[in-house]
């Protein structure tokens, strides 16, 4: 078997740069630190997105989502639970829930019958690979909404319970990486 050994790697033609299959070839990420809290059951905005410029025509792009959120409800009712969904350039995209609106996360039972509200905190986590079909900039955003809207609230970029001011701001991470293929 032969080894090659060098010290430096110069493209062939200038601007065009070395891309190894497989490799990383660019990393950004967007943070969102402001509260977002709504009891509807209509998409709102989470104030989290990034753009990326493709380097390469056809390369991917690994998508990593962050995103900590609190799931209230009011009272003896179902879990008013968090439906999150990925943009692309402001379309859906990727859809979390798998188009079944049953899906959700933070689920909480109705088991107990005291009338009081209760909440979870979670963070969630999701990755995907895209490809890309162009060198021209994409920005993926992140959205949500509540499954119950009746019955409580969800916030994202923050923790606690709005119902009695026990809230603290969190940072949501969407970090986006270009694959060379």
């Amino acid at each position: 078997m032969s080894k090659l050994f060098v010290d430096d790697i110069v493209e062939k033609t200038s601007g065009h740069g070395v891309h190894i299959p497989g490799h990383v070839i660019q990393v950004v990420q967007g943070q969102a630190t402001t509260r977002v809290q709504s009891d509807a059951y209509s998409y709102v905005a989470s104030n989290l997105s990034q753009a990326i410029t493709p380097k390469v025509s056809g390369s991917k792009v690994l998508i990593r989502l962050c995103m900590p959120f609190s799931s209230i409800r009011n009272g003896n009712s179902f879990a008013n639970m968090f439906q999150p969904r990925i943009l692309k350039d402001g379309s859906s995209h990727i859809d979390l829930i798998g188009g079944n609106s049953n899906v959700a996360y933070g689920y909480q039972s109705n088991s107990d019958d005291n009338n009081q509200a209760h909440g979870v905190f979670d963070i969630f986590n999701y990755e995907y690979l895209d490809t890309t079909t162009g060198t021209s900039a994409i920005t993926y955003s992140v959205d949500f909404r509540v499954r119950i809207a009746t019955q409580g609230i969800c916030i994202v970029n923050g923790t606690g319970n709005s119902l009695n001011s026990n809230l603290a701001d969190v940072t949501s991470t969407l970090t986006l990486m270009e694959i060379a293929q």
